[in-house]
């Protein structure tokens, strides 16, 4: 420990050595191609990013409206979902390229470090991440639009944890089934701006498409989470711990947008649901 803390370990709890010692192990398995690339040196700088997002979205909605209750929120939406439409669509063929290109298998693929396509691949899983701090910007929209209205469990932790689900993927995994997993939300990305895209425009005639996207992103989650199975069962060198991880983190969305689909498309079973939990607490 006289290496890690100097003359002063002799000070410092041994819970707070153990941290440092978990954080340091943790650290030497990082993938060091992108030591040097923008906030992936250490975790602290996302956790801020995270950190500030959900005191601006839980605390400061109504200071937010205030501040910004005279722009038109149309009219930033459409550059926005364009930008975020089109930045998909592009890492999504970039990614199906360099893909090609190395021959992953769809089953499980280990991550390599070695030549240009790994590298470009790798340069992509850190855009995707990036992508995931501006799509933050989501939940702003929506408090504007919706005048500081409560927001859902779903869309705070969707976005929240996202982001430092991506660092990990970017800062650990930089390839293999990491980016096959990328790939798809993508495009599954591109499905979903589009519609934003369309609804901001006012086609109300597109109401119908906002189920499929809802159902695209719930059939994601389940591919991802029937890959991390695969995946645990081929034994290609892919990290078991990511994989059962990632696997449980799916299995939170699965439950979340199941929730939130039978609420949006079928409330009459929510309704039937609650009539028969007060007849039962009437008897």
């Amino acid at each position: 420990m006289e290496t890690i803390f100097g003359p002063l370990a002799h000070q410092i709890p041994a819970s707070l050595k153990d941290v440092r010692l978990l954080y340091e192990f943790a650290m030497s398995h990082a993938d060091h191609r992108v030591d040097d690339w923008s906030l992936m040196g250490s975790p602290i700088y996302v956790i801020g990013i995270i950190a500030s997002y959900l005191i601006t979205v839980i605390f400061c909605k109504k200071i937010i409206v205030k501040m910004f209750y005279s722009i038109k929120v149309v009219q930033y939406l459409h550059p926005y979902n364009m930008i975020l439409l089109v930045a998909n669509a592009i890492m999504g063929t970039m990614f199906l390229w360099h893909i090609y290109q190395v021959g992953y298998n769809w089953r499980c693929q280990p991550v390599r470090v070695h030549g240009y396509h790994e590298l470009n691949i790798a340069q992509l899983m850190w855009y995707f991440f990036i992508s995931k701090i501006v799509e933050l910007m989501d939940t702003f929209w929506l408090i504007l639009k919706k005048k500081g209205a409560p927001l859902t469990f779903l869309q705070v932790y969707h976005h929240s944890t996202i982001v430092f689900a991506c660092w990990i993927g970017a800062r650990f995994v930089p390839g293999g089934s990491s980016a096959l997993i990328a790939l798809v939300n993508c495009w599954v990305h591109v499905l979903m701006y589009t519609y934003f895209k369309l609804k901001s425009m006012g086609m109300r005639e597109i109401v119908s498409y906002k189920k499929f996207v809802t159902i695209m992103q719930m059939l994601q989650f389940l591919a991802t989470i029937i890959h991390c199975i695969t995946a645990m069962n081929a034994d290609c060198n892919y990290p078991l711990f990511i994989l059962f991880w990632l696997m449980l983190y799916m299995m939170t969305f699965v439950i979340l947008f199941t929730h939130f689909y039978c609420n949006t498309y079928h409330p009459s079973v929510r309704s039937k649901a609650e009539s028969k939990i007060k007849v039962k607490k009437l008897k």
